[in-house]
C-alpha cells in the first residue's frame, strides 16, 4: 500500500502483526529507493545519532535536545510493547489507548509496558541490564531542564534499551 498515512504501519507495529513494512522514496533523478521501515523508537535513536554527529549544532543545544529524544525513543518502544501485549490478551484498542494516555510519566509508562502496572517499582528491571538506569535518567533529565552530556556510549545504551523493549 502506498500512503503518506502512517496509521497502517502504526497498527502493524503496535499489534505485533507479522508483516514487512517498506518505505519507498523517490530521490533526485527519479531514482527509487526501497528500505525497510524503521519503528518510531528506532527513528528517534537515529535522530539522536544524527544530532550528536552534526558539527553545526552547538554542544549546549545537543545537551538540551538529546534527553527529549531519549524520552521519545523509550516511550515509543514502551508503547509498542504495551499495545502488542494488550492486543495478544484480547483487550480492545480503545481501552488500550485510554490506559496508555492516562499514564503521563516516562518511568510509569515503562512500568506499564514491562509490568502492566504503571505504579510498579522499576528498580529490578532497571538493574537487570547495563545502561537501563542511565538511559532513563537521561530521558528524565530533559523534562527537568537538566543539561546532560551525551556520548556515543550513552547513545549505544539507548539503542540497547530500545531493542530490548521491542524484543520483549
Amino acid at each position: 500500500m502506498f500512503s503518506h498515512d502512517d496509521r497502517l504501519a502504526t497498527a502493524i507495529r503496535q499489534l505485533a502483526v507479522d508483516a514487512r513494512l517498506v518505505e519507498v522514496t523517490r530521490e533526485t533523478g527519479s531514482q527509487i529507493h526501497v528500505a525497510d521501515t524503521l519503528d518510531q523508537a528506532t527513528r528517534y535513536v537515529d535522530d539522536v545519532r544524527a544530532l550528536i554527529l552534526d558539527e553545526a549544532v552547538p554542544s549546549d543545544v545537543k545537551r538540551r535536545v538529546a534527553p527529549g529524544l531519549f524520552r521519545l525513543a523509550l516511550e515509543s518502544a514502551a508503547q509498542q510493547l504495551f499495545y502488542a501485549k494488550r492486543h495478544r490478551s484480547g483487550a480492545s484498542r480503545l481501552e488500550t489507548e485510554q490506559r496508555w494516555s492516562d499514564v503521563k510519566k516516562t518511568r510509569n509508562r515503562l512500568a506499564l509496558a514491562v509490568h502492566d502496572d504503571p505504579d510498579k517499582d522499576l528498580s529490578g528491571w532497571l538493574a537487570q541490564r547495563d545502561g537501563r538506569k542511565s538511559t532513563v535518567r537521561i530521558a528524565n533529565a530533559g523534562v527537568h531542564g537538566a543539561d546532560v552530556d551525551i556520548s556515543w556510549g550513552t547513545v549505544n545504551d539507548l539503542q540497547k534499551v530500545v531493542d530490548g523493549i521491542l524484543t520483549s
